[in-house]
């Protein structure tokens, strides 16, 4: 009897895990709550004004064969583990084998007003909301009443947005009519540095690039309380805002924990190497919301990067699991960092070396087209290629 093979989710780790499941002719469920994938990594790039947002998004029904994948397209709303069966859209699901790649969600660590007064970047719809928003504050900028633009959260998210914007702005102003310097671009950062998981000398250049560019970056400066047009920050004046993204942190997907699952502090699934939360072996947690060991026994950081390469090991365990054969533990090859800066410049480490500028950015692109290419092959890679920009 054929195992009936349900995949929570079409982020990076879903994805990949379905395309690697078509690739061995196994048949799939896969279930979303919108009918495409998102390339969210890239969402920096949407909301800050490049050409053609689809560019960034690629409809499920594009990437899976339907004679051997099944969409679903629902909201998931609960998980029975014990009884083998997901709630969407108040339909009843039942699995022999589950997936579960639903990703993570925005971190607000309880700081009073900070969910209520700031968007988040956190796919496709709210980057169009971004970029919206920009437009129209941009229109209006004038010397009495300048437009102030809060970035919140210095990690990759946080400093890709800022270089992106920094680069939009003065087109923007030129569109409206409006002097650039009406416009203030502002990264704020609790710790003393951005981009911490890069050396001190990348993340001392990536602050000069942005600086270079009009953006005021202050390091030191946490968030305490959000108001209306206000951010308090601890230890300095408050900082007034027209438009205030909070890019500061993420954690895994609340409906985990919600259904009885395991979770750590981060609400992310502690998984053993090939990715089973303890004591449920019919179920495989990838991706955001789970949380694999690095060497050093601690939780690896939530990326594309390690999600792309649990969905891809995890399509094939599941071939060996069909087959009766052991399946193979997860040994993660993290090849470094890579951020963009803007349109033209970008910062990173990958293995020993050290990039900055248009060397880093190259490699950046190249990556999209690698990650286009794995996904659908030259149809994929012809389709969506407008998200690439070498120059």
């Amino acid at each position: 009897m054929e195992k009936q093979i349900l995949i929570l989710g079409a982020g990076y780790g879903g994805v990949k895990t379905a395309c690697g499941l078509q690739r061995q002719d196994i048949p799939f469920t896969l279930v979303n709550d919108q009918p495409y994938h998102q390339f969210t990594t890239l969402m920096h790039e949407v909301a800050g004004g490049r050409d053609h947002p689809d560019d960034y998004r690629i409809a499920l029904h594009d990437l899976i064969d339907p004679r051997v994948g099944k969409i679903r397209i629902g909201t998931v709303s609960a998980i029975d583990w014990k009884g083998r069966r997901v709630q969407v859209d108040g339909a009843s699901l039942e699995y022999d084998v589950l997936v579960v790649a639903l990703g993570s969600e925005t971190e607000f660590f309880g700081i009073p007003g900070l969910q209520k007064y700031s968007v988040q970047l956190w796919g496709f719809d709210s980057a169009l909301d971004i970029r919206r928003r920009m437009v129209e504050l941009v229109k209006k900028a004038t010397a009495e009443h300048p437009v102030n633009v809060i970035v919140g959260g210095g990690g990759l998210t946080g400093v890709e947005l800022t270089g992106e914007l920094a680069d939009w702005i003065p087109h923007l102003s030129r569109q409206y009519g409006v002097r650039p310097e009406h416009v203030h671009l502002i990264l704020i950062e609790a710790m003393e540095t951005i981009l911490p998981m890069l050396d001190v000398e990348l993340q001392r250049r990536a602050k000069q690039v942005l600086e270079q560019k009009g953006v005021q970056v202050r390091t030191g400066t946490k968030v305490a309380e959000v108001k209306d047009g206000q951010v308090i920050v601890d230890g300095h004046p408050p900082l007034s805002y027209s438009l205030f993204i909070w890019t500061g942190g993420v954690r895994g997907n609340r409906l985990l924990g919600e259904n009885g699952f395991p979770v750590d502090r981060k609400g992310r699934v502690p998984v053993d190497p090939v990715f089973h939360p303890k004591g449920i072996s019919d179920v495989f947690v990838i991706g955001d919301c789970a949380a694999f060991p690095g060497p050093d026994g601690r939780p690896l950081p939530p990326t594309a990067q390690l999600a792309t390469q649990m969905g891809d090991h995890l399509a094939q365990n599941i071939g060996h699991l069909l087959k009766g054969t052991p399946l193979n533990a997860f040994h993660p090859h993290l090849r470094g960092t890579l951020a963009s800066l803007g349109r033209g410049q970008g910062i990173g480490k990958v293995g020993n070396w050290k990039l900055a500028g248009a060397t880093a950015r190259f490699l950046k692109e190249a990556n999209k087209a690698r990650y286009l290419w794995s996904i659908g092959g030259w149809k994929t890679f012809s389709r969506k290629r407008g998200q690439i920009r070498l120059a």
